[in-house]
């Protein structure tokens, strides 16, 4: 079946449409990537499963490889929209740090405090009892200020690498790279390719620095996109004739879920990231030309507020349903593994939902405008 085709909207409608599209299945993506099943502490007991081979490359499927594309995606569609349709300028430049203002920083700090005071009231007396496991803390400034850049717990001897909302380590890094693009856009003007080859391939050998903010993978990809909108690549006709790489992807997929104890596994991974990527706009973009799909708006909004909220609460959901549910077997816990973030993300759909209709300007502030 051939993707070659007369579309019947433009090719940037169907390219804005289908990143319109995708937010909400990404991110999707990211709420199983930490929907980790495989070992947790709870009520001061660490408990760890022994299931068949077939239950763990299920969790590897659905949690490590086909979710893995979200993050890479998701920089390189900033790098792309950073870029698209811009001479970039100083003053340019200072625009988009200030528009960076609104929907990066303000989102970032606020989301970050609202973890430090759910974190806070955690450590209340009267709460010893319902979080047992929780490390102590002392509360000073350094560890306020870690909590919006790299929290640590004091009996830990490393940090999370992350702030203390942790998803958010995808703004940090963000905000960091957005801060070098006259940098990334001289590199890409004056050496081009060759950069994104540099960058790829110091990415695909696991080249790698311990810098919090600044991280090698986002580069690459977020570099990736803004090649694509500097060199004013048309992205669709190459989805177009890229209809057989979702198979391979599929493929390769399956042969990452099944290696992951394997030395040589990061290797097999890499490139199904890479696939994948191809593999989803050229899926979306295929069924939305065909009026197959179309994008839902408000999911598509709800996206950064699930973003935000779901890594605040979903550790404890799923502690709960432990208690209540006491999973004996693998297809229980297969079980749990599943209704925790669907249910996660419905709670975080339905409050978004709400404060959009009853109080805008909060649910606008904690979006960053979107």
């Amino acid at each position: 079946m051939s993707l070659i085709h007369k579309s019947k909207i433009t090719d940037e409608e169907l390219l804005s449409k289908t990143i319109s599209y995708l937010r909400f299945p990404l991110i999707v993506g990211v709420v199983f990537i930490h929907n980790d099943i495989s070992t947790f502490t709870l009520q001061g007991i660490k408990h760890e499963f022994n299931n068949p081979d077939w239950y763990y490359y299920i969790i590897a499927f659905f949690s490590q490889v086909l979710p893995r594309i979200s993050v890479p995606l998701f920089f390189f569609i900033s790098g792309f929209l950073f870029f698209y349709h811009t001479d970039f300028t100083l003053e340019t430049y200072k625009q988009k740090l200030k528009g960076r203002i609104k929907t990066l920083l303000i989102p970032y700090l606020l989301w970050n405090f609202i973890g430090f005071l759910l974190l806070s009231i955690k450590h209340l007396p009267m709460f010893e009892s319902v979080f047992p496991s929780i490390s102590k803390i002392d509360y000073n400034l350094s560890t306020f200020f870690n909590c919006f850049w790299d929290f640590r717990f004091p009996d830990t001897e490393t940090t999370m690498g992350s702030p203390i909302n942790y998803p958010f380590w995808f703004i940090r890094d963000l905000m960091v790279t957005v801060l070098l693009t006259p940098v990334i856009y001289w590199l890409i003007r004056y050496i081009k390719i060759g950069y994104i080859l540099i960058l790829c391939i110091c990415w695909y050998c696991g080249y790698h620095w311990n810098i919090s903010g600044l991280n090698l993978s986002v580069i690459f990809f977020f570099s990736l996109g803004a090649y694509v909108s500097i060199s004013h690549i048309n992205l669709l006709p190459i989805f177009r004739k890229s209809y057989f790489i979702p198979f391979i992807y599929i493929i390769i997929s399956i042969a990452d879920a099944v290696t992951k104890e394997e030395s040589y596994n990061h290797y097999i991974h890499d490139i199904g990231i890479l696939l994948g990527i191809l593999s989803a706009f050229t899926i979306v973009s295929y069924f939305i030309d065909k009026g197959k799909i179309r994008v839902n708006k408000f999911l598509s909004d709800s996206s950064f507020f699930i973003f935000a909220m779901h890594g605040l609460f979903m550790g404890e959901f799923m502690k709960v349903l432990f208690i209540i549910l006491h999973p004996q077997s693998p297809y229980m816990l297969l079980f749990i593994y599943f209704l925790v973030p669907a249910i996660t993300i419905l709670i975080c759909i339905g409050i978004y939902g709400g404060l959009k209709k009853y109080c805008p300007q909060v649910a606008k502030i904690l979006t960053g405008g979107r």
